[in-house]
């Protein structure tokens, strides 16, 4: 009964937004499971053959936290579908000013993730931050960076920030509340 309780108030909540959604050609399911999030929510997307997981974050004070909360984290940490994590406090309007990617330069990028960033329109006028936080004994190419990030995104605004730190999750708080 639980259950039940649940997937009513779920489709009280979604109802209006799926009306909205659907216009635009996105289709809106859910699906009310018990069991630990994590694996309800890589177990759902995977069998619903999920092109994007998109996940809220409740915020914290360090990076993972900031950015993530622990379901989110777990989440991020095991998923092979990509991931969107919207901020709580994010507003629709704001979401083509900046795309931060934090890259160690080995892009793996698939049709798949393209055809999303052109879905969603990440690429269309923003500002992509690309952020490599490596060691201070790393050798870093930076003119093969840029020819990689111009072969693989193409002429779109783009800025490398090198950041020399053995705390990844620090540092890279660190820039985005800078920036």
């Amino acid at each position: 009964s639980y259950l039940q309780e649940r997937t009513g108030d779920m489709h009280e909540y979604v109802y209006p937004l799926q009306s909205l959604l659907s216009a635009g050609a996105v289709q809106v399911n859910y699906i009310c499971k018990a069991g630990h999030p994590i694996e309800i929510i890589l177990e759902v997307a995977h069998e619903e053959k999920c092109d994007l997981i998109i996940m809220g974050s409740r915020g914290a004070n360090n990076f993972s936290k900031f950015v993530l909360g622990s379901t989110s984290q777990g989440v991020f940490g095991l998923s092979k579908i990509p991931l969107m994590i919207v901020p709580s406090d994010y507003s629709k309007d704001k979401l083509n000013d900046k795309v931060c990617f934090a890259t160690d330069f080995h892009f793996h990028l698939n049709a798949q993730s393209m055809r999303l960033m052109t879905t969603y329109n990440f690429l269309a006028g923003s500002l992509l931050h690309f952020v490599h936080v490596h060691s201070p004994t790393d050798f870093i190419e930076e003119d093969k960076h840029r020819e990689l990030v111009a072969l693989v995104f193409g002429p779109v605004k783009s800025k490398i920030k090198y950041i020399q730190s053995d705390i990844f999750e620090d540092s890279l708080d660190t820039y985005m509340k800078a920036t």
